[in-house]
C-alpha cells in the first residue's frame, strides 16, 4: 500500500496568516484535522516552551493576541492537530 496522495493547499488563521503550508489533504469535505506528517512548513507556535503534549493548543505565530487554531490529537493513530472553527475558517475540498 502506497503513500495516499491528494490535494496540496495552504491552511490560514481567521486573520490570513499562514499557519499550515502544504498541507497534503486526502480526500474531499470540511478540514477537521492535519497530521502532523503531512505538512511541509509549520508557522504554529506551543502552548507551552516546554513541548507539546495531546490536549495542548497551538496558535498562531503571527497574530496578537495569540489566536488559538488547533489542539493537538491522536487520531488514527498519528498525531495530528484538531482544527478550531473559532480560529481557522471553513477550508473544502
Amino acid at each position: 500500500m502506497g503513500k495516499e496522495t491528494g490535494k496540496q493547499i495552504d491552511i490560514k488563521c481567521k486573520k490570513r496568516h499562514l499557519i499550515f503550508e502544504g498541507y497534503n489533504k486526502v480526500g474531499k469535505g470540511r478540514l477537521l484535522k492535519v497530521y502532523q506528517d503531512q505538512v511541509k512548513k509549520d508557522h504554529t507556535i506551543p502552548q507551552e516552551k516546554e513541548g507539546l503534549e495531546i490536549g495542548d493548543f497551538i496558535y498562531c505565530g503571527i497574530c496578537e493576541p495569540p489566536l488559538a487554531v488547533a489542539s493537538l490529537q491522536m487520531i488514527h493513530g498519528k498525531l495530528a492537530y484538531k482544527i478550531k472553527s473559532s480560529g481557522v475558517p471553513k477550508t473544502r475540498t
